[in-house]
């Protein structure tokens, strides 16, 4: 949640030369709609069902840089789709660092709930994969550490949390 899983992702896909996947750019272009539209005509159960099936598609393809929604590694199963095929990376921030980022308006349909979300999917996230923490870090700081931890041996794809 707005810790910079997608631009990050982005920067590391062309720094190693893969495929980068942004799951809810993938949810989006698969149903036409924006996630704000999916979650208003389907609520949060269609959208995470949508993009569950997202994430295990994105998983079968080749060597990737993919970048998690929020949420999908709530769904159950989901944690163990990605630690089977990718390293996970467990991007983290203090939400009072990260609530100005977040923004307001319909492209966010959970932001009136966003403090609440972050402290109940803490206990989770903090067990899965490898944490990196971002706290008041620059932007290439934030950087220079996601690649000190990507140049380390490990799964054929990785997947930012």
């Amino acid at each position: 949640m707005a810790v910079g899983k997608t631009t990050l992702g982005r920067e590391l896909a062309a720094h190693l030369a893969l495929p980068f996947v942004d799951l809810d750019e993938r949810v989006v272009q698969s149903a036409g709609r924006s996630v704000a539209e999916l979650f208003e005509q389907e609520g949060e159960a269609g959208f995470r069902a949508r993009e569950l099936r997202a994430l295990t598609e994105a998983l079968a393809g080749p060597r990737f840089v993919l970048a998690l929604g929020g949420g999908a590694l709530h769904s159950p199963g989901a944690p163990e789709q990605v630690s089977a095929r990718a390293r996970l990376l467990m991007l983290w921030a203090p939400f009072a660092e990260l609530s100005p980022r977040l923004g307001a308006g319909p492209g966010r349909p959970l932001q009136a709930e966003a403090e609440a979300r972050f402290v109940r999917r803490a206990p989770l996230e903090a067990r899965l994969g490898e944490r990196i923490d971002l706290s008041g870090l620059s932007a290439s700081a934030a950087r220079t550490a996601l690649l000190e931890v990507v140049a380390r041996p490990g799964a054929p794809g990785v997947a930012i949390g």
